[in-house]
């Protein structure tokens, strides 16, 4: 997990595939924002067994579990998280919430998450960070 140095407390827990190379580097930009989150990858034992995500939920989309203990998945736990951090990201994530822009971002979501192992930079090979 990822704790910030000068942030003492989580707003929760973001599990991510930490082997999809875009949603690690999304996810590393999450957690280095004006609001803590513990980096949590998917199927680890911290997910399945203390924030209840299972190995087949994570490989199906990123989550969000707050300190409360509320799941959101998918493009939900991505507004969460930006509303969350406030600033422009905050700002555009607002407009996640109104009914006809939630269906449309959770559609785009699950399209793009079902593909993203094929959906990497070009001349980058899946796994390379660098």
């Amino acid at each position: 997990m990822n704790r910030g140095a000068d942030r003492t407390e989580s707003a929760g827990s973001l599990v991510y595939d930490s082997d999809c190379d875009r949603c690690s580097r999304w996810a590393a930009r999450a957690a280095r924002g004006a609001v803590q989150f513990d980096l949590v990858p998917a199927g680890s034992k911290v997910a399945v067994d203390e924030l209840g995500v299972s190995a087949l939920e994570s490989a199906r989309s990123v989550w969000l579990v707050t300190r409360a203990g509320e799941r959101m998945e998918g493009a939900a736990a991505i507004n969460a998280v930006l509303r969350l951090g406030g600033g422009i990201g905050g700002a555009l994530a607002a407009l996640g919430g109104l009914p006809l822009l939630s269906q449309l971002e959770a559609g785009c979501y699950r399209l793009l998450a079902r593909h993203r192992a094929t959906l990497k930079r070009p001349g980058r090979a899946r796994g390379d960070r660098s």
